[in-house]
Parts: C-alpha cells; structure tokens; sequence
C-alpha cells in the first residue's frame, strides 16, 4: 500500500484527499461489513427471547444511523473538493453539448412502417 501522502492512482490526487471513487467503493465496502455484523447480531438473539431482540434491534438501527451519517459527511466533504474539477470539465463540455443537441435535432427519430412505405 503507499505510504501516507504518496501519488495514488486517482489522476494525481495525494492520499490527504481521497477522490470521490475510493470513498464511494470504501463505503460499499463498509455497507458491506456492517450487513455481515448484522447478520451475525441477529442470529446470536434465541429464538424465545424478545428482550434481546428488542436490544440487538437498537443497536442495529444506532450503528446503521452512526454509518449512514458519517458516508454523508465524508462525501459532503469530497463534493466540494471535486466540484472545483468538475466545473472546468463542464466548460468544456457545454461547448460539445450543444453540437451535440444541434445535430440530434436535426435527425428525425425512427420511421413508422406506414412513413417507410409512402
């Protein structure tokens, strides 16, 4: 693995600030785990015993709530970030999209049988 503030393989992003893809992926990952204790919590309640349900079911909502709002301030964080590229890119390609929007205007879309045989 690099060392703490190598070049990662995110165009030359440094480790400091992961790109939106790795942080993206870790949270699956992360979601991934998480459904894997849950599982494991759900199958240690007996079958008889609703106060332990009752338990494991809070704890199951308070770490799902705890993961779900540390992904939205890591990815609130990132957005900014990534925002300041992004706009650069759209400059670029707003001018292509209106080419675009131009031309497929132009174009009709698929004709009927009745249009093909008149």
């Amino acid at each position: 693995m690099a060392a703490h503030g190598d070049v990662d393989g995110c165009n030359g992003v440094q480790l400091d600030s992961e790109c939106e893809e790795d942080v993206i992926t870790r949270h699956k990952r992360e979601k991934k785990e998480l459904q894997a204790k849950i599982l494991k919590l759900k199958h240690s309640v007996t079958k008889g015993d609703k106060k332990k349900k009752k338990e494991v079911a809070d704890e199951i909502a308070k770490l799902e709530a705890e993961l779900e709002a540390q992904h939205n301030e890591q990815l609130a964080n990132i957005k900014p970030k990534s925002e300041e590229t992004v706009t650069e890119k759209t400059d670029e390609d707003a001018d292509k999209g209106t080419e675009e929007e131009l031309s497929s205007q132009t174009t009709t879309g698929k004709k009927s049988k009745a249009q093909k045989r008149r």
